[in-house]
């Protein structure tokens, strides 16, 4: 089985992986999971600690579930008490709004808990899965093997794998392709906060302006997720 570890003893004698996975929100721990629990070798590496927050709308689609149940992480993320979202509200900026109810049940359940579920699920089913750690940069040699050069805490060392999957979104990961030398100025900002005492019933909310908008969704707990993405101008206007 595996074990969960921290950056400080993270990257000694990891030798020859099958696969090493870099990057363990719920794509790289959902596929840790899956070759794990089918007799595979896995190294999950990820530079934060679990759990924590991250800027999302945290609304699993009534699609999502059957990706669960495929994974076999439904009754992980089950556990979790998601909060179950039925229906939703769109309102425009005139105030006119259109309200549907969703073709299944969906859920809402916030990354905090989701992520940390999903790499123990993957330590349960036998990956190493080691926190704190990032992979600083990778090559595959001429016998199609590939090296990653890990770094954390304790120090550095090159792992070789037979695969890598790159799971690690907008974290740059040098040898992949060429990015641009200067990324343009983004030109949208999101900000998300989990707020006590609201009442969001059963649906997902989402309320558009010039600019952006703003959603609001149930999660575990009782709480209800305010996520809105705006550009700079309309922030700027406001």
């Amino acid at each position: 089985m595996g074990t969960l570890a921290s950056g400080a003893s993270a990257i000694r004698g990891l030798g020859m992986r099958d696969i090493i996975i870099i990057g363990a929100g719920p794509a790289g721990s959902g596929l840790a999971h899956a070759l794990a629990r089918r007799g595979w070798d896995v190294l999950l590496v990820e530079r934060d600690r679990l759990p924590r927050h991250k800027v999302c709308g945290e609304f699993l689609s009534p699609e999502s579930r059957g990706s669960l149940r495929a994974l076999g992480l439904l009754n992980a993320v089950a556990a979790l008490g998601p909060a179950p979202i039925e229906g939703a509200a769109i309102t425009a900026p005139s105030e006119r709004a259109l309200r549907v109810d969703l073709p299944g049940a969906a859920w809402g359940v916030s990354r905090y808990a989701l992520d940390a579920a999903l790499a123990a699920a993957a330590t349960q089913a036998g990956a190493e899965v080691r926190m704190g750690v990032s992979a600083a940069s990778y090559h595959v040699g001429a016998d199609g093997m590939a090296t990653v050069r890990l770094r954390g805490v304790g120090g550095a060392e090159e792992v070789r794998a037979r695969t890598v999957v790159v799971a690690c979104g907008r974290h740059p990961v040098r040898g992949l392709r060429a990015r641009p030398a200067r990324v343009p100025e983004r030109t949208a900002v999101g900000v998300k906060c989990h707020v006590a005492g609201a009442e969001a019933g059963c649906a997902v909310e989402l309320f558009l302006f010039e600019g952006g908008y703003a959603g609001l969704a149930p999660v575990e707990g009782g709480l209800v997720n305010l996520c809105l993405l705006a550009s700079r101008a309309a922030l700027r206007r406001a």
